[in-house]
């Protein structure tokens, strides 16, 4: 029997769930697997891509709620048209997934909760009332809840959610499409008028909280500050010239020409392959993947204490404490101290590790086990 997959989560545009679900979606296409994604707010150029190789995405309007959803289920049953599972993806995602399980009955219900760090400074009041109505309904809706790092499933549990159901499926990479290209940085250097000399140091995530471009700021402000000659390249949603408090503390660094804002970046590889040191700040992570990708460029990194970046690192770049500055300005310092060839070989064996532990078909391959388990054991009707 062939399976079917509803994939369930808030949108379609930037971020690393959103990533996540478009690759496993286009895996699923190539093993047999028939599958649609449905989403809630703005999508992006991956409905697009995903539209092109045959995945029909389909957008409910939010505001229209449960009532979309009714009509959305109705012409389902109507066509006697079902899924075998329904996957859900984030706290929003989790719960309109579990609607869609039961109103359409015998179908298999599984959430992915993909963040760690659930405290009130970088959680919405809005998103720790999801995350409380998710708790409740754990033990009774979904079959399985996955998580993408051990730190989000101990997280969760902390706050009720059901310790039986939990099964962690960390992120993989596509280690072919990210991988080194040392040309790249030479390039990117030639690009931006810097000399052969200067370090390159990365930053990619959206505009949120729990990213903490400030301290990242700060941080580079003071590695400057020791005449080290490096420039920080940041890209993501949000992360441009436009905005005008991210602006505000660059000026304030006294050294505005060492900050280049890209925005949203079309082409991850070649801006990660291009870098000479990864920067992740975040107060709060699961399991980012950002930092893997850039990994399997071969770069290595400073990272924050958070998650499973620890883990994912081991000794291949620097950990330091989040939302300590000089602490990531000295973790930044013992890299930017290395010579290029001791950087490279560091870079090399982040990939290696990225390759061996967190590879894309490893991901996939555990997300059908999963499912499939879930059939076996109670198969649908």
């Amino acid at each position: 029997m062939r399976l079917s997959v509803l994939h369930v989560l808030p949108g379609l545009g930037f971020g690393g769930t959103e990533f996540v679900v478009a690759r496993l979606a286009r895996a699923e296409r190539a093993v047999g697997v028939q599958n649609k994604v449905l989403y809630f707010k703005g999508g992006g150029p991956l409905v697009e891509e995903l539209r092109k190789e045959g995945i029909p995405c389909q957008r409910l309007t939010y505001g229209a709620g449960l009532s979309a959803l009714a009509r959305w289920i109705f012409p389902l049953k109507k066509k006697g048209l079902s899924f075998d599972l329904v996957h859900g993806w984030l706290y929003s995602g989790n719960l309109m997934a579990g609607v869609l399980s039961r109103g359409i009955p015998g179908t298999k219900l599984v959430w992915n909760l993909m963040q760690a760090n659930l405290t009130p400074e970088v959680n919405s009041p809005k998103t720790r009332f999801l995350m409380a109505i998710g708790a409740h309904l754990s033990t009774r809706w979904p079959d399985r809840i996955v998580y993408n790092s051990v730190a989000a499933q101990k997280a969760h549990e902390g706050t009720g959610f059901d310790s039986s159901k939990m099964t962690v499926i960390p992120n993989g990479v596509d280690t072919d499409r990210f991988s080194p290209n040392p040309v790249l940085c030479t390039q990117f250097k030639r690009e931006n008028n810097l000399t052969s000399d200067t370090i390159i140091l990365g930053h990619l995530a959206r505009w949120d909280p729990q990213k903490d471009h400030r301290r990242l700021v700060e941080a580079f402000r003071l590695l400057v500050s020791q005449g080290v000659n490096a420039h920080l390249f940041m890209a993501g949603p949000g992360v441009t010239k436009e905005n005008t408090l991210l602006m505000k503390w660059i000026q304030e660094t006294g050294a505005p020409d060492r900050f280049h804002l890209l925005g949203p970046i079309e082409d991850a590889p070649r801006f990660l392959a291009g870098l000479d040191i990864f920067c992740l700040s975040s107060l709060g992570e699961s399991s980012s993947y950002a930092l893997m990708e850039a990994m399997a460029c071969g770069v290595p990194a400073v990272v924050t204490d958070v998650g499973d970046a620890r883990d994912v690192v081991g000794d291949t770049g620097v950990v330091v404490p989040p939302a300590q500055p000089q602490a990531f300005c000295d973790g930044l310092k013992r890299l930017t101290s290395l010579s290029s060839a001791a950087r490279t070989q560091k870079g090399a064996q982040a990939r290696d590790r990225i390759v061996r532990d967190y590879s894309f078909k490893k991901m996939v391959d555990a997300y059908q086990t999963l499912y499939q388990s879930i059939l076996q054991r109670d198969p649908v009707a």
